[in-house]
């Protein structure tokens, strides 16, 4: 059983306990000692030898485990109480021996010498017990090195126990008694000493002081009969001194310093008890901010956080009710502890006159209930700003209904501990909506690379047409998309689209998008039908606050002749040698409208194009690029570059475009694709 409660360690110095008891225990049975100077000294050292070391294994059998004061003195009382049932029924093991005269003549036989050597190892461990326990209580939250004065009380007691026989007349070695009271004054004063250096008591709460003066009256009721029984020529002090001298006085002192240490914290803890209200009012303010500290730096839901914050501000106020009003709310109560949330809001909009400024207010009720009435009747307000970052956030209010002000101090305590929640919440918000951020910018990312696999990596590469395109992407993806279908070997279509909204919703509708285009090219040659079908391909994906801008063509280098229509997009320009002009058909948006009604009103643009004609097609990305005055940069500087582009190449006039729309911008971040395709006929 022993082994499975105790680990090898520990298990060897029980086992070694057990053996030194077993050795005292065997030795005062066969060796009785006499009456003569070397054999009472011989007799007392082997007891104290071997009590010593009995005492230093118990210390290291048991260790340091963690234990309350008030657990260790309910247990201690426990002991005493034994340790006085024992003292009683001492009495009963002596009843058979004989008196003669006044003097108890002890002569046991051997089953009466195993019961008393029994007896006084279990007084031996109480002792040991008790001993070991004060020396806990008095260096627990010890700040002053006090570990001399004890070692010097303990000193004396040995010296004082060792001495003991010789104030035992029968002994005939009075005449040196002298010298055992010079030690015991010593050992008494010393313990009177290390009994007033208890320094743990000031940090018990009040109602752990409460317990402990009852524990201590308990204790000096029950240790003053265990003196009165034990002292004296009693059956227990008979029954000891003729085992030993030492262990009988030891017992005597050790019931003497359980007395001497429980009176002293007796009147300490009465004397603590008036300021211990106090103490735990600070403790728990302590603990408040130590919490709110912890909190900063951890990520709660502002819900979680703003009912903390309430529950320990009723705590560390004192108060009997307690809310937040958050700037970023709607200016209602939130996070309300002990009080109905009606009250919360009646009081609220009373007091929202004093909702200024940064300093801590008060605010007398008495004026509420002259038109209003809540279901608890509140006396006093209190309201501490949350500021943070050098800004309110919001208000802590808290609520007695005492005739109780809050004082300086609780507004000192509140003011404190209001800037510390104000901190704790704003975090919450910006790591929340840091986290947010991180989520979008991921999002983004899927974005970028959906649409960089969407667009062309290669541009198609044709004996009659220069094409150059250009694609420059925003920082928050938009839904530029442009492509090229071979259609014939001297056929191909192109498409230029804008697709509304940014994000990764819209890097899936261009994919899409570009889906529809490449199966629908396959099967169907006018663009105005294709465009028609795409429209309605895409009804299943767009709402109704999405739409689509985009220009369809069809080349056929045989002829050389377009053939294009405009969903709501930029219109294409058109640089010739005879001039230059927009090619404007009408026609919706795709998604603006699902009926007949885009058919109806799609036109199809068809011209031919000419050696050096060019068709440039484009994304408001490039008109509405802004400057440091947000002006854009327009589709008639735009106009203005492309005509003096005659006999440029397409990559030319690409490259001027952007180098414009570039030096235009170059003050303003860019929040919108730019997307740019030139196509021009070769000579």
């Amino acid at each position: 059983m022993i082994e499975k409660l105790l680990p090898n360690q520990k298990r060897f110095k029980f086992d070694a306990l057990i053996i030194l008891m077993a050795g005292l225990f065997l030795t005062k049975i066969f060796y009785s000692g006499g009456t003569d100077f070397i054999s009472l000294i011989l007799n007392e050292l082997i007891v104290i030898g071997f009590s010593y070391f009995i005492i230093i294994n118990i210390y290291k059998a048991v260790g340091n485990r963690k234990i309350t004061p008030l657990n260790m003195i309910a247990s201690l009382i426990v002991v005493q109480a034994v340790f006085l049932l024992l003292a009683l029924s001492s009495g009963i093991i002596l009843s058979n021996e004989k008196l003669v005269g006044q003097e108890l003549i002890i002569q046991p036989d051997t089953i009466e010498r195993i019961i008393i050597s029994l007896f006084n190892l279990v007084i031996l461990v109480i002792s040991s017990i008790y001993l070991l326990s004060f020396r806990e209580l008095f260096f627990l939250k010890q700040k002053k090195n006090m570990k001399a004065v004890y070692i010097a009380m303990v000193v004396f007691i040995i010296l004082a126990v060792f001495t003991s026989f010789f104030v035992d007349k029968k002994l005939g070695y009075e005449s040196f008694s002298f010298i055992h009271y010079a030690f015991y004054v010593n050992a008494l004063i010393l313990m009177f000493i290390n009994s007033l250096q208890i320094s743990w008591i000031a940090f018990l709460k009040k109602k752990e002081k409460r317990k402990l003066i009852l524990l201590s009256v308990l204790m000096i009721i029950i240790a003053s009969f265990s003196v009165s029984e034990i002292s004296g020529n009693s059956s227990y002090s008979n029954l000891m001194s003729s085992y030993s001298y030492s262990l009988y006085q030891f017992s005597i002192m050790i019931n003497i310093y359980c007395l001497m240490f429980f009176g002293v914290v007796f009147f300490t803890t009465l004397f603590h008890l008036p300021t211990a209200e106090a103490f735990d009012k600070r403790t728990k303010e302590i603990s408040s901010l130590q919490y709110l500290s912890r909190l900063i730096s951890q990520a709660q839901d502002f819900k979680e956080l703003a009912s903390s914050i309430s529950e320990h501000s009723v705590e560390i106020a004192e108060s009997q009710g307690s809310w937040i009003i958050w700037s970023r709310g709607d200016g209602v109560p939130v996070a309300v502890k002990n009080a109905g949330y009606t009250d919360a809001l009646k009081i609220t909009k009373f007091c929202n006159k004093y909702l200024t400024g940064l300093s801590i207010k008060t605010v007398d009720l008495k004026d509420l209930y002259k038109t209003e009435i809540t279901d608890e009747k509140y006396q006093y307000a209190i309201i501490a700003p949350l500021k943070a970052y050098g800004k309110v956030h919001g208000y802590l209010f808290n609520l007695r209904k005492n005739n109780v002000e809050f004082d300086d101090e609780d507004k000192a305590v509140l003011e404190t501990y209001s800037d510390y929640a104000a901190v704790a919440v704003e975090n919450s918000f910006l790591l929340k909506e840091s986290i947010e951020k991180e989520r979008l910018e991921k999002e983004l990312d899927v974005a970028r690379e959906m649409q960089r696999k969407i667009i062309p990596q290669e541009l198609p590469s044709y004996e009659k047409v220069d094409i150059s395109a250009v694609f420059i992407p925003a920082f928050e993806v938009g839904g530029d998309y442009y492509d090229f279908f071979r259609l014939q070997e001297d056929k191909f279509a192109f498409v230029i689209a804008d697709v509304s909204g940014k994000g990764i919703s819209a890097a899936f509708i261009m994919a899409e998008l570009r889906g529809v285009f490449e199966s629908l090219t396959k099967i169907k040659s006018n663009p105005k039908e294709i465009l028609g079908l795409v429209n309605q391909s895409l009804r299943r994906i767009l709402d109704s606050k999405s739409f689509i801008s985009a220009v369809f063509g069809i080349i056929d280098l045989s002829e050389n002749k377009v053939k294009l229509v405009r969903a709501g997009h930029c219109p294409p320009i058109l640089l010739t040698e005879e001039g230059l002009r927009e090619i404007n058909p009408t026609g919706l948006g795709l998604g603006m409208t699902f009926t007949d009604k885009f058919c109806d009103t799609l036109g199809e643009a068809e011209f031919e194009l000419k050696e050096n004609d060019t068709l440039i097609l484009y994304t408001d990305g490039i008109t509405e690029a802004k400057n440091s005055d947000l002006k854009d940069f327009g589709t008639d500087a735009l106009i203005n570059i492309v005509k003096d582009s005659k006999g440029r190449s397409s990559s030319e006039i690409a490259n001027e475009i952007i180098r414009s729309v570039t030096i235009h911008s170059e003050s303003n971040p860019q929040h919108d694709d730019i997307t740019l395709v030139v196509l021009k006929l070769k000579k």
